[in-house]
């Protein structure tokens, strides 16, 4: 399940973590099967990436920048805090049959 026009690649790095694989792609997000390199383990990363307002772009140095027009900007930002705000609320549950969050960036 990979959609290149939104997704990161395979072995593509984001801080300590390389993407092994995509796992899900909706609305907002993205979620990748990683490994972390500082921890030296596999764990999801899911990235807020609301394909209808943001575009992908790869820079000269092999870098990726996310784009999004100054008129979505609002949209963007608020849709953003909702986010991000569910996810804190997840860090602070727990449940065997759900995934565990360990931080929000």
């Amino acid at each position: 399940m990979s959609d290149n026009l939104y997704t990161l690649s395979k072995g593509t790095q984001i801080r300590h973590y390389w993407i092994k694989s995509v796992v899900a792609s909706c609305a907002d997000t993205i979620t990748y099967h990683v490994e972390d390199m500082r921890l030296n383990r596999h764990m999801f990363l899911t990235e807020f990436f609301p394909k209808d307002i943001a575009k992908r772009f790869m820079k000269e140095d092999d870098t990726f920048m996310v784009y999004v027009h100054p008129t979505k900007n609002k949209s963007f930002n608020s849709r953003k805090a909702i986010w991000t705000e569910t996810a804190g609320k997840f860090k602070d549950f727990s449940h065997p049959y759900m995934s565990r969050v360990t931080g929000i960036f």
